[in-house]
């Protein structure tokens, strides 16, 4: 499908999906869940083209994964995505859940700390963000071979850039 994607010939695999279905109503539900991956997969090419775009349109993101989030509830990127358009353009309140919920779908990747800890933030609840910041910094992200320097921006993030008092009264911050 992904292929099929690339190649802008999602449109005639549609149509012979629903030919298919017509000819063979007892393959409906399968021919469904391959109509439903294709659009996924549409979505995602436009997903990953909004992402490395410079200039951000939040509104088009949010239409984008929340979309994607209809079709695939447990996408942890999509969540995250959709949580930061929110989070991004000022509807910190509105992003919360999404981040969380991708925290839960996968509690080993560390962006969706970081995307949370700046969601509590811009939100002004400094006490969940240094909960946050805090079980960020003592997880070791299986994930990524970069923890180190997750750790260290969220502790500089919050610690050095917010005031906050560093409960480690490390050298980052506390000389």
């Amino acid at each position: 499908l992904e292929v099929l994607v690339k190649l802008k010939r999602g449109q005639e695999l549609q149509s012979i999906v629903e030919r298919a279905s017509l000819k063979y109503p007892k393959m409906t539900a399968r021919l469904a869940e391959i109509t439903s991956s294709l659009e996924a997969e549409e979505l995602w090419a436009k997903g990953r083209a909004w992402v490395v775009a410079e200039k951000k349109d939040f509104e088009a993101g949010r239409q984008i994964f929340s979309r994607l989030i209809a079709l695939r509830p447990a996408d942890y990127w999509a969540l995250l995505l959709l949580g930061g358009c929110h989070t991004w353009s000022g509807r910190a309140l509105e992003g919360e859940p999404f981040i969380a919920k991708a925290i839960t779908v996968d509690p080993n990747t560390p962006n969706g700390y970081s995307l949370l800890a700046q969601n509590y933030l811009m939100q002004s609840k400094r006490d969940r963000l240094a909960e946050t910041v805090e079980r960020m910094m003592a997880m070791t992200f299986a994930t990524v071979a970069h923890n180190a320097d997750h750790a260290g921006l969220m502790h500089r993030c919050f610690f050095v850039d917010t005031g906050a008092l560093c409960p480690a009264l490390c050298p980052t911050c506390c000389v």
